[in-house]
């Protein structure tokens, strides 16, 4: 490896696996593995990192073991210091075909929904290079079904159904114009339609749309990381959307637009 390698950070909207090959070409392009350097004949000479995804393909190919250079790989991730993070976005675009096959098995019809599949699928990963047990076979297809377990368990956390007994209770103070009653009437109207709705997430309405409380401070409140409320803000807006067929939403304010369309069925309401 030479000199101070610099990689873009992420943008936050595109789903983080779009990324990962930019990120991994950049870095590329200031790294050089030396030959050996991995396990014995990994790489064949000194290389880059795009040059070792390519001779990994091609040697697995030809039936040989790939888990030498894969756990010289893990062992450089667990070695602390900048030069273990860039080997940890190693790892991320070595996997990076393996990791992709996985994220297009859920077919994700939205672009938040792709987002948190891979920021899953990201996440399982990278949290099995500390945990990996070396020495056994299958290193590459262990890490990535540690990406495929962490999706199951996000997906699971976020779908899952809201007991009834667990109702939601607006924050004190509703305000002049009885907001908090109101917001309990949608919630519980939502819910009788199927969807019941996270208390998290409409806690998070209250205060930001509301009461005009600027998110981070109400993501402390509730004891949220800025990006963790803003997905459960998110997925409660979709909920009452989808429960009363509004149509749009302004993005930069998350504030829900009235405009709506007909109920199915309904031929005497006017044109959305």
């Amino acid at each position: 490896m030479r000199g101070t390698m610099i990689v873009e950070a992420f943008a936050a909207e595109a789903p983080i696996l779009g990324r990962i090959d930019h990120a991994f070409e950049q870095l590329s392009a200031q790294m050089t593995i030396p030959a050996g350097s991995l396990a014995p004949g990994w790489p064949h000479r000194e290389t880059q990192p795009l040059d070792l995804r390519a001779e990994l393909v091609a040697r697995q190919g030809m039936d040989e073991s790939i888990d030498p250079p894969w756990e010289g790989v893990v062992r450089r991730t667990r070695a602390g210091g900048r030069e273990a993070k860039a080997w940890r976005l190693v790892a991320l675009g070595l996997a990076l075909h393996g990791l992709n096959h996985i994220e297009g098995r859920y077919r994700a019809q939205k672009m938040t929904e792709r987002r948190d599949i891979s920021a899953d699928l990201v996440e399982g990963f990278l949290s099995g290079l500390p945990r990996l047990t070396l020495g056994r076979p299958h290193v590459e297809g262990r890490l990535l079904e540690a990406g495929r377990r962490q999706v199951k368990r996000g997906r699971s956390s976020r779908y899952r159904e809201i007991p009834a007994e667990f109702g939601w209770r607006p924050s004190p103070d509703p305000g002049l114009h009885g907001w908090g009653f109101a917001l309990e009437q949608i919630a519980a109207e939502v819910a009788a339609a199927g969807r019941p709705l996270d208390p998290i997430g409409l806690e998070l309405i209250t205060r930001t749309v509301l009461y005009g409380q600027p998110l981070p401070q109400a993501a402390q409140a509730v004891g949220l990381g800025m990006d963790a409320a803003y997905k459960r803000r998110e997925r409660a807006e979709e909920r009452i959307a989808a429960a009363y067929h509004i149509t749009e939403r302004r993005r930069a304010s998350g504030r829900l637009k009235t405009r709506s369309r007909p109920a199915p069925g309904d031929a005497t309401a006017g044109p959305a």
